[in-house]
């Protein structure tokens, strides 16, 4: 989705906090989107259930949409940030194994 496109629905959201750690405003919910387009994953942690961590990356078809996406979760006590940075780059390969095998 290009930028641009993205900025206008979102906002249109209204961000409703599920945890403490629930993203809450706008500017911050674009600050992390663009980590995501830079990094090639996103990470959840805890924002939408306080005790579940979770790392996911896209699944693109030829011309570059998002089709589907890979991801793991887990719970907080056994999924800690080291283990997320690990899992990552794990998630992401994956992710771009299948989609060399769909396009």
């Amino acid at each position: 989705l290009p930028p641009r496109r993205a900025e206008e629905i979102i906002r249109g959201i209204r961000f409703t906090p599920y945890t403490p750690k629930t993203i809450r405003d706008e500017r911050k919910f674009l600050a992390e989107l663009e980590e995501v387009r830079k990094n090639g994953f996103a990470c959840d942690r805890g924002e939408e259930m306080e005790d579940l961590r979770c790392v996911a990356a896209p699944i693109r078809d030829i011309r570059r949409g998002t089709v589907s996406a890979v991801w793991i979760t887990g719970p907080a006590s056994r999924l800690t940030e080291a283990k997320m940075k690990k899992y990552a780059v794990l998630v992401r390969q994956t992710a771009l194994q299948i989609e060399d095998k769909i396009n």
